[in-house]
């Protein structure tokens, strides 16, 4: 099931999709005026009229699906790429309607997708990071040894890339993910630091918000590269902070 809005958010429906999935990712082809929903089976949900209509489709490497974790539009090759478990990186260039294997050199889980100075960037457990420079069909491994279980990954209002990890941590690359650099936070308690699963700009697009149980909420200066903490919650307050939406209207 799924929720769309024809009036920027005021009013919403329920529809049902001919799928059991569960959506991890939406994105939208501007290429073709379709968006498409990726699930953790593998299906895709895609609609070329508005979200009027939908009609699925799935990616399937060898006759065989994978959880799906990400979709993006690639401006440059105007198709749209999925990543998810196993290495799994597709590509459709028919708006979400056919998926072909776009790369397979990469075997690790992928969890995210995003675009840094002009290359494709992933991220999967571990620290795993992985690059790409020619729209999805050729990656390159991060040399750098990252200890961090990350949770998110994001541009950065300058242009750099910054990762968040389950144990507070917050690092930041200027190259496009080829090199790291771990970033000082002072955390009132160093024993329980934060679970940072969101990082996202401000309404504002200036500097750089990131939030996480058990109830933490950062703020970065405008190249992300300086935090201070600006709401704290002890772990015994039981106020945590799983998600956060920016509201651009």
């Amino acid at each position: 099931r799924f929720l769309v809005s024809g009036d920027d958010g005021s009013s919403w429906d329920l529809l049902q999709a001919e799928s059991q999935a569960f959506w991890t990712d939406a994105g939208f082809d501007a290429a073709h005026g379709a968006i498409v929903l990726v699930g953790h089976n593998g299906d895709v949900l895609r609609s070329a009229d508005g979200g009027q209509s939908w009609h699925l489709a799935a990616v399937a490497i060898a006759g065989r699906r994978a959880f799906l974790a990400a979709v993006h539009f690639d401006e440059r090759s105007r198709t749209l790429l999925a990543v998810g478990e196993g290495g799994t990186v597709a590509r459709s260039g028919d708006g979400g309607a056919t998926w072909t294997q776009a790369s397979a050199d990469v075997r690790e889980g992928l969890k995210g997708l995003v675009v840094a100075r002009e290359r494709l960037v992933s991220f999967g457990a571990g620290g795993l990071v992985v690059s790409s420079g020619d729209s999805g069909s050729r990656w390159s491994h991060d040399r750098v040894a990252l200890e961090n279980p990350l949770r998110e990954i994001a541009v950065a209002p300058g242009g750099a890339l910054l990762a968040s990890s389950s144990l507070g941590d917050l690092i930041r690359s200027e190259d496009g993910g080829l090199s790291w650099r771990v970033l000082p936070v002072d955390y009132p308690n160093a024993n329980t630091p934060p679970d940072l699963r969101m990082l996202l700009p401000s309404p504002k697009g200036e500097v750089m918000i990131a939030a996480g149980p058990p109830g933490a909420i950062l703020r970065s200066n405008a190249e992300g590269s300086a935090w201070q903490v600006v709401l704290w919650n002890d772990i015994e307050a039981e106020r945590a902070f799983p998600w956060m939406l920016a509201d651009r209207a």
